[in-house]
């Protein structure tokens, strides 16, 4: 008779499972408009013309594997030894990059993964609904300074459950979070072969997550078998960690907006809308017959 795997064992399972290495193939004619744009390396400026002598990649600037979106503004053309030393990792957490190339194409590709992250997926920020653009922008630079890196989390009804592989991001940044959750929040360590994993008390779950949420996680909720899960609370806006939105204006209003999308395609918000109807843990989150009530906001201090 085998033995029962334990929590830690089947959360780290979950954790391998979700992290698989995201592959995307470019057509020809992607790699050619960015010939056609560009005739050197994003990040050191070395020349490429497409010869033998002088191949060009593209690379995501913020990577999918950290939330990074499949669009044109997210690739770059760039030189094989840059794509291969950058990896999979955000480009300000890449050390060589702040010796690569010059001061004014190091601006542009800050420049240019702020408006990539503006359309990347992000969690909810604290202001109100509807508060004023100019308040969320500010809260999501805040986060954005920092490197981005990805972390999955099972809130347990004990205890809850944070992890990572070295895929999720740089060394450094990582070491980072793991300080964070044992320091701050009392987090046990408890590693699985390649996955780092922690167990945060049940009641400091929520601080933990949002704290690596301020530190720009992208903190992917995860079910488990066989480990009960907390019941989402819908008025509770610390329950709401796991909501992902990818534009400014739906993080503004706390809520996908759901005109103009197919309730039949998989991978819209109304679709995801209809599969939240039949979720009982959401019933109460469901506002109308069309869209999803906004997450509520996080109270102010007295």
């Amino acid at each position: 008779m085998s033995a029962i795997p334990d929590q830690a064992t089947l959360v780290a399972h979950a954790i391998r499972a979700a992290d698989q290495p995201q592959t995307v193939d470019f057509p020809d004619w992607v790699r050619r408009q960015l010939l056609g744009q560009s005739s050197c390396c994003a990040y050191c400026l070395t020349p490429i013309d497409g010869t033998p002598n002088r191949p060009g990649v593209i690379d995501h600037l913020v990577p999918v594997q950290l939330g990074g979106p499949l669009m044109d503004a997210n690739r770059v053309l760039a030189c094989p030894t840059c794509q291969r030393r950058k990896g999979h990792q955000d480009v300000v957490s890449w050390t060589a990059f702040t010796r690569s190339g010059a001061p004014s194409s190091r601006q542009a590709v800050l420049d240019r993964r702020q408006g990539v992250l503006a359309l990347a997926r992000n969690h909810l920020t604290p202001t109100r609904v509807n508060a004023p653009v100019v308040s969320v922008e500010r809260a999501l630079h805040s986060r954005w300074v920092h490197p981005r890196f990805a972390v999955h989390a099972v809130h347990g009804a004990d205890h809850g459950w944070i992890g990572w592989t070295p895929r999720s991001g740089s060394p450094n940044t990582l070491v980072s979070a793991a300080a964070l959750l044992r320091f701050s929040f009392h987090a046990v360590h408890a590693p699985a072969g390649r996955v780092q994993l922690y167990r945060v008390p049940g009641d400091r779950f929520l601080d933990a997550v949002w704290a690596l949420i301020e530190q720009h996680a992208l903190v992917q909720p995860l079910v488990v078998a066989n480990v009960d899960s907390v019941p989402m609370e819908p008025d509770n806006w610390q329950h709401h960690w796991g909501t992902h939105l990818e534009h400014v204006a739906d993080l503004r209003r706390r809520r996908a907006k759901h005109t103009g999308n197919n309730a039949w395609t998989v991978g819209t918000p109304a679709h995801q809308q209809m599969r939240a109807r039949r979720d009982d843990a959401v019933q109460g989150w469901v506002a109308g017959p069309d869209r999803l009530g906004a997450a509520p906001r996080k109270p102010r201090a007295f």
